[in-house]
């Protein structure tokens, strides 16, 4: 494309809040560009479905289009390496998520008489463990599934800069962000990639227009609640999201007015048990938002919430007044230059008579 052309796609792209490849990836396919392969497998594909659907013959009739470009030694890996490990680690999820929640971190136990007699930091380790088993289960599943996109050739990606094969077209969780994350942030970046770039990208992106961050992550939120259904617990569940991460944010801005303490706590010596603490209470409030998310009902999430006395909505709902408030009373009166070091007003010369 000349200059000019590239103006008009970056405007085009940027009013409708896309990124300015795949706007020109649809104006190419509009205009009938670098088609012609995608085309014909997609009809191909399309009448597999059509006529082999449902049977094992239509598997492998699939498997073999989809695998056709690839060469052996990719296949190879596909086969003995990539889609194994994702396999594997997707029946490891799956087999510990069906052991521990039948027998021991069950769904219904959580609103018996027994969980309600427990002492308050029992209920809550209850409730970090079990939602940490929750949240597994998804990830099993979309690990299992995306090694059986593997073994068709759908997640082929290229080659990364040292020549080695990408898998990843169609991958859904990246187990050592998950597991290592210690923030909602970071927890997000590897659970449920796909809906969340999709979602960033088609919804939140698009609403630029209202100016207002908190209100697009609201109205994003609001819509994967109602993608997800009508029960009230989708939306506490997706509302304690919103309030946790907008906390998180709050806490983190505010500890970076505080040199001092943000180099003690990111020091060699007190890192690893920082992580661990930060990690211990993302696991109880992810497992605490999970309850809704799960009990759907609200006769039923309440009991719990209740049982905890509502922790986790009363910390998150009152910590920004609390950021806001520790702001306030760090806030200089005296004027500050570039350099961060204070400024006083300079002294009247004037002399009263």
């Amino acid at each position: 494309m000349d200059q000019q052309s590239e103006g008009i796609v970056y405007k085009l792209a940027e009013s409708l809040g896309s990124a300015d490849a795949a706007v020109r990836l649809i104006l190419s396919l509009l205009a009938g560009l670098t088609t012609v392969h995608s085309l014909a497998n997609t009809v191909l594909v399309w009448l597999l479905i059509r006529l082999l659907g449902g049977s094992a013959s239509g598997v492998v009739a699939a498997f073999i289009l989809n695998n056709s470009e690839l060469s052996v030694d990719q296949k190879k890996t596909a086969f003995l390496y990539e889609a194994g490990k994702r396999l594997l680690a997707g029946v490891w999820y799956i087999a510990t998520f069906q052991a521990m929640s039948s027998l021991f971190f069950t769904d219904q136990y959580m609103l018996s008489q027994q969980f309600h007699n427990l002492s308050f930091l029992a209920k809550c380790a209850y409730i970090l463990v079990w939602g940490k088993l929750n949240i597994s289960k998804y990830v099993g599943v979309w690990l299992i599934g995306e090694g059986s996109c593997i073994l068709t050739g759908l997640t082929y990606n290229g080659k990364d800069k040292n020549g080695n094969v990408l898998w990843d077209g169609c991958s859904n969780a990246h187990i050592y962000t998950f597991e290592s994350s210690a923030t909602f942030r970071e927890l997000i970046s590897g659970f449920n990639v796909n809906t969340n770039n999709w979602m960033a990208r088609y919804i939140f992106k698009r609403l630029r227009f209202l100016g207002n961050v908190q209100i697009s992550q609201v109205v994003t939120l609001l819509y994967l609640a109602v993608w997800h259904g009508l029960h009230s617990g989708y939306y506490m569940n997706f509302f304690l999201e919103f309030i946790m991460i907008n906390g998180e944010t709050q806490l983190a801005g505010v500890i970076r007015q505080f040199p001092g303490l943000q180099a003690i706590l990111s020091g060699a010596l007190l890192r690893p048990l920082v992580w661990f603490v930060k990690k211990t209470l993302l696991l109880f409030f992810v497992g605490y938002a999970l309850v809704s998310f799960v009990h759907l009902k609200w006769s039923r999430y309440s009991q719990v919430y209740g049982s905890v006395y509502y922790v986790g909505h009363v910390i998150f709902l009152v910590l920004p007044f609390l950021c806001l408030l520790v702001r306030l009373l760090v806030r200089s009166p005296s004027k500050r230059d570039t350099n961060g070091a204070s400024v006083k007003e300079p002294a009247d010369d004037k002399k009263t008579s």
